[in-house]
């Protein structure tokens, strides 16, 4: 009984002893190694680097690219018939010929035979003429000859009647002096139509005489024209034409392209456009349109017209032209004169534009890496050259401009600003609309971006970007985030 009890005590209950007390030893060195608890130090809040937001005063400067092309090509062709005579030695493709200078002649021989025909055809019109107002006088004298003897019938008819009557004539007496009386008439009618006849002749040799002078003009005209002359000064482009060759009327002769004015070429975008429109815009209440719908087709009309011409009239804004020659950068007064064609490329969704240069040989130098090096100019703007633009436009004062560095702009137009009182500051999100990027400096309509000179603009880096984050300044007292306390 004794040996099965001890028995009982060895196989179970000492076993369940010693897994009690392992148990007990297990929780009780858990219980001493629990974690003290945490206590987050005092972190400093991010120090970021600002600037004013100022307001953008003056003009707006815009920059494009552009090439030269010319102010106008002039093609020179044969205005008369037959062989090139003389070839002038400049009339070469790239040289300069100056205004009034004999390009070409063409054989003249045969116009100034006409010439000379035609001079003398116009003076025997004349003489003709002379002659047939001698004839006129002559008729007129006989006119009025046969007038008087008119006049000395009828008188010699009445006596003879007088005397009928009085029994001194006879009936052949009368019969003698009615027909004396009827042959002056038809003598003076005859003297008439002669006079009125040398009168239309004349009207008929002066419609001729015109006439030999219309073309005696004409063939001087034509024979002027065998000399073919350079209408302004320029350079050749090309000249087809050689000496001793034939050439019929229209035949191309040369292509002058006149160096008096070039143009460059470029191409706005409607953003561009838009600034441009700013320059001395109208106020609202000085344009003189009459009210839309007045009732009178006449001032509707006029209203349209006049608002299409202001809506197509390009405005006068100054351009710098710029090119680059050698680290030396030249430049030369432009101005914006037209639109180039009649609206947008469906191609590029941009304006082309043209820009007029009237003294490409006026260059003068804007900057130059090396002062002390030789300045050598270009001479004048050349077509094709490649050049850069500046326009300078004068905002209207209706449109207000802020501006802040364009470091402070991240990546889709978004800036951050620092509100609140130092040691209370917090970051805002703002996204604006930039207008330009000018000289690092990006400009913003203050209407649309609710920004207001004197708002604090990020510029530094941020780590995190989190609306509402508190922040500090440079200058401000460090102070630890007091919710985290």
């Amino acid at each position: 009984m004794i040996s099965r009890a001890l028995y009982i005590a060895f196989r179970i209950v000492i076993p369940l002893l010693i897994l009690g007390a392992g148990v007990g030893g297990f929780v009780f060195l858990v219980s001493l190694n629990k974690e003290p608890p945490r206590v987050p130090p005092d972190q400093p809040l991010p120090v970021v680097k600002t600037v004013q937001v100022e307001e953008h005063g003056g003009e707006l400067t815009i920059e494009l690219d552009g090439s030269v092309v010319p102010f106008r090509e002039i093609p020179l062709s044969a205005e008369v018939a037959g062989r090139i005579t003389y070839k002038s030695p400049h009339c070469r493709a790239g040289k300069l010929v100056q205004k009034g200078e004999v390009l070409f002649r063409i054989n003249e021989r045969e116009y100034q035979l006409a010439v000379d025909r035609l001079t003398h055809e116009e003076e025997q019109a004349r003489a003709s003429i002379k002659e047939l107002n001698v004839q006129i006088e002559s008729a007129k004298a006989l006119v009025k000859l046969a007038t008087d003897e008119m006049t000395l019938t009828t008188r010699e008819l009445e006596r003879v009647r007088m005397l009928a009557r009085q029994n001194a004539a006879s009936d052949s007496d009368i019969d003698i002096a009615e027909q004396n009386e009827q042959l002056a008439r038809r003598t003076l009618v005859t003297q008439q139509n002669q006079v009125r006849l040398e009168q239309s002749r004349e009207e008929r040799l002066q419609f001729g005489l015109a006439l030999a002078g219309t073309q005696l003009a004409k063939a001087e005209l034509d024979f002027a024209r065998t000399e073919v002359k350079a209408p302004t000064k320029g350079v050749i482009v090309s000249d087809p034409a050689e000496e001793d060759s034939y050439v019929q009327l229209g035949s191309p002769l040369a292509t002058l392209e006149d160096t008096s004015s070039v143009e460059v070429s470029c191409s706005l975008q409607m953003d561009d456009l838009y600034w441009l429109w700013q320059h001395d815009a109208p106020q609202v209440g000085s344009l003189d349109f009459p009210a839309i719908g007045t009732g009178t087709e006449e001032n509707d009309v006029q209203f349209i017209d006049a608002a299409t011409l202001a809506a197509r009239n390009m405005p006068a804004v100054p351009v710098d032209v710029f090119y680059e020659l050698g680290g030396q950068r030249f430049v030369w007064d432009g101005k914006l004169t037209r639109y180039e064609g009649a609206g947008m490329d469906d191609r590029t969704r941009t304006v082309p534009c043209r820009i007029l240069v009237q003294n490409p040989e006026a260059v003068s130098l804007r900057s130059s890496g090396n002062n002390s090096s030789p300045v050598m100019a270009p001479l004048a703007l050349l077509r094709g050259m490649y050049v850069s633009l500046e326009f300078h436009v004068e905002v209207d004062p209706r449109v207000a401009l802020l501006k802040v560095p364009e470091s402070a702009v991240r990546p889709g137009n978004v800036l951050w600003l620092v509100r609140g009182p130092e040691g209370d500051r917090k970051l805002e999100r703002r996204t604006v609309n930039v207008a330009r990027i000018v000289n690092g400096f990006a400009l913003i309509p203050a209407a649309s971006s609710g920004l207001k000179s004197g708002d604090l603009v990020v510029t530094s880096p941020l780590a995190t970007e989190l609306s509402g984050q508190q922040v500090q300044l440079p200058g401000d007292k460090t102070s630890a985030d007091p919710a985290a306390k």
